[in-house]
């Protein structure tokens, strides 16, 4: 798997079990109660991918999204991570072209090779942790580095962190805290 873009340890204690739930596919280990996203069929424009499920009235924690699960996903605008996820196989977003904005989790800590190439519609980046997270080759297309907008959690140490660190240091606007927008009346604002 390290190959593909991975950086965790076999997630497998107990037995290697896989559900299916709402065109969505995880394969999970009875043991510790951990699971990866495998597959995913059935997709929005807005799609959160959260940090746990249950499965049998047991709770499991999403660790990660595997290699090329959203592959071609066109359709995909907005994304969210949620909490737990700590990994991003290679390929994982490759191709979807519509993707405008992307939430990513505190807890992140590896985005596999090309998991976001091709998706140069990609304008809002919000991560949330402290922390960058290890970039494959290649994670972003490269022409976003100078039209997206990083935000990051509202601190200058952290965000010098992520302008040092490999794969992030070329984007070339950065915000503090979270894109927000809103309706008020019939204005529209950011």
């Amino acid at each position: 798997y390290r190959a593909k873009g991975w950086d965790f340890l076999n997630i497998y204690v107990g037995d290697r079990k896989e559900t299916t739930i709402d065109g969505w596919t995880y394969v999970y280990s009875t043991g510790d109660k951990k699971a990866i996203l495998s597959k995913a069929t059935n997709v929005g424009k807005d799609v959160t991918i959260n940090g746990s499920l249950k499965i049998d009235n047991e709770d499991y924690t999403i660790l990660a999204i595997s290699e090329a699960v959203f592959k071609g996903k066109t359709n995909i605008e907005n994304l969210t991570i949620s909490e737990n996820v700590e990994d991003i196989g290679a390929n994982a977003f490759q191709g979807c072209q519509n993707i405008e904005k992307v939430e990513l989790p505190s807890t992140l800590k590896a985005i596999g090779d090309n998991a976001f190439d091709q998706c140069s519609k990609l304008t809002i980046i919000t991560t949330k942790s402290k922390t960058p997270a290890v970039l494959g080759k290649d994670v972003f297309v490269q022409s976003i580095y100078s039209t997206a907008t990083v935000y990051v959690p509202n601190d200058a140490e952290i965000e010098a962190k992520y302008k040092a660190a490999d794969g992030w240091k070329g984007f070339t606007s950065w915000a503090h805290g979270e894109k927000k927008t809103g309706t008020v009346g019939s204005m529209t604002y950011d």
